[in-house]
């Protein structure tokens, strides 16, 4: 799982893409939605991205963000592939949930 590291705070990144991230925070009373946040996120490759964005609402123990600086596409395959090839049966697993 990639890491969000927002100042000297680490969170679990539950879903990334170039608009938006999910992010797994227990404690995030004190943010508002709208709230402004920077950022970087450290993907299992060792590559970091720099992030901007703001709170757009919150799931349970997630706060979802709205990006505004985010991965470039050509990340997001990259991570895709990586994906595919260490986890061969990954997105097949994700196909099966999907309920038409």
């Amino acid at each position: 799982m990639p890491v969000l590291l927002l100042g000297d705070q680490r969170y679990r990144v539950t879903e990334l893409s170039e608009q938006g991230i999910r992010v797994l925070m227990e404690n995030y009373s004190t943010m508002l939605k709208g709230e402004q946040m920077a950022g970087k996120v450290s993907l299992p490759t060792d590559d970091e991205i720099s992030i901007e964005g703001a709170v757009l609402r919150f799931d349970g123990e997630e706060v979802i963000f709205k990006l505004s600086k985010g991965p470039s596409f050509k990340i997001m395959v990259q991570e895709q592939r990586n994906i595919k090839n260490k986890f061969p049966q990954f997105y097949s697993l994700l196909r099966a949930q999907v309920v038409v």
